[in-house]
């Protein structure tokens, strides 16, 4: 099958927050450390867009100053950082960065995975601190083509405030005019095909595009990164121990995928003294598409056996009475 369409390269990074000097993480992992190593694995695989998490202050200031001087990025502070050091405040965010030479702006907005989404308000729960997500709408400078693209945060907890911010965006997507390019990613704090996964990844407005590149794949048409234990790391896990960064889309047969894999670099910058370790205590996911393709990729689109696990619309079981249930089917 020949290839036409738009390509983009797209990146997710959990960035992990804190504070400059902050040396709970160990020294080695510091940001003062860790923003060489990123600066590296996005010289490396340069992607025309990038989801950032967990973005603070400090962060930000890095990435405006050194390290994305070629992207424009897009942010909205949450009211508070997220895991800061008892006693001391900070700011977040959930970023967007794009290329700014190669994409136009149309439009740019958050919301807040909440019931009052428009508001900045506690994540679906009083005890649950707010959660956004930001986007972004381009316009390909040179092809025309155009797509939305979102990054997020879910709250911790893999509870129904985790099920319900996925719902939330899946009505977002499924609202959007068939023909949409839509990308939303991020630590969605979802085990892959697990229970609050399994509550909003199969709505009409999603897709995986992991399993949508496995597919293509399985036809020779997309090739496959490493896949080892997951992408969550801790510091301390080196091939990963848990899958809860993923990267979501609306179903589009306009949209093919050449690769998809995780980023398992452990980088060193010796110009700068800093030694070989981890960019942060997430690995990035990497994905290069084409979106306005002329070809029909439809099929790859469609939910397979997989999607017989969703969570039912309405009255779902809590997550213990789910693995119960997971238990008797002996599938846990």
């Amino acid at each position: 099958m020949k290839k036409t369409g738009t390509p983009i390269t797209i990146m997710t990074q959990n960035l992990r927050c804190g504070y400059i000097r902050d040396e709970r993480d160990g020294r080695e992992n510091m940001i003062r450390t860790r923003q060489h190593r990123f600066k590296k694995l996005v010289e490396k695989y340069d992607p025309d867009m990038i989801a950032l998490q967990e973005c603070t202050t400090g962060w930000l200031g890095l990435l405006e100053d050194g390290i994305l001087d070629d992207y424009t990025i897009v942010y909205k502070w949450i009211q508070r950082g997220i895991d800061m050091i008892p006693g001391q405040t900070d700011l977040g965010s959930n970023p967007v960065a794009y290329k700014t030479a190669k994409y136009e702006e149309l439009d740019r907005g958050h919301f807040w995975l909440s019931q009052t989404p428009e508001v900045c308000s506690p994540s679906y729960s009083p005890d649950k601190g707010p959660r956004i997500v930001t986007w972004v709408h381009l316009k390909d400078k040179e092809t025309g083509a155009k797509f939305y693209f979102h990054s997020t945060h879910f709250t911790l907890g893999e509870e129904w405030e985790v099920v319900e911010s996925g719902r939330q965006v899946a009505r977002r997507f499924e609202a959007f005019p068939e023909g949409t390019n839509a990308f939303v990613m991020g630590d969605l704090n979802s085990p892959y095909r697990k229970y609050c996964y399994n509550g909003y990844a199969y709505r009409p407005g999603f897709k995986d595009l992991r399993d949508a590149a496995q597919s293509m794949a399985e036809d020779g048409l997309c090739e496959m990164g490493e896949f080892r234990q997951g992408t969550y790391n801790a510091f301390k896990f080196i091939d990963g121990c848990n899958w809860i960064d993923h990267i979501l889309v609306k179903p589009n047969p306009r949209m093919a995928v050449d690769f998809y894999g995780v980023l398992y670099d452990h980088i060193g910058v010796p110009e700068k003294n800093v030694p070989e370790g981890y960019v942060s205590d997430h690995y990035a996911i990497l994905t290069k598409v084409r979106i306005d393709t002329e070809e029909d990729y439809g099929k790859y689109y469609e939910y397979g056996p997989e999607a017989e696990e969703a969570l039912p619309d309405e009255n779902y079981p809590t997550r213990r009475e789910w693995t119960e249930m997971q238990k008797a089917k002996g599938k846990l």
